[in-house]
């Protein structure tokens, strides 16, 4: 079973999502960018890009105290959608799912 994680865990008032994601194991984990919904902060509000997918996985290394390399590996190493997306430092590739939407996974 994984586990999805989206731009609400950058959001000031997601204390207990932050609380989960530091202690569920980062293999199980998965960070996406549910778009167009839920953009992380700062761009909360607006219409979610893949590109901000960096920003949550850079939030969940912080939450977890692990440099963002560490979550990078973790959330490619089961990625169940196929190849590993693109490393943090650079906009993911987009793709369509099944059902029409982008992803970066």
């Amino acid at each position: 079973m994984y586990i999805s994680l989206s731009g609400v865990l950058t959001f000031k008032a997601a204390d207990a999502l932050r609380d989960a994601a530091s202690r569920i194991p980062l293999d199980r984990l998965l960070v996406e960018t549910d778009c167009p919904f839920l953009a992380p902060a700062p761009h909360r509000g607006k219409r979610n890009e893949p590109a901000y997918v960096r920003l949550t996985a850079e939030r969940l290394a912080e939450v977890r105290g692990v440099p963002p390399a560490e979550v990078e590996r973790g959330d490619h190493r089961e990625c169940p959608a196929g190849p590993a997306p693109a490393r943090l430092n650079v906009p993911p590739a987009r793709r369509r799912t099944s059902r029409g939407r982008r992803t970066a996974c």
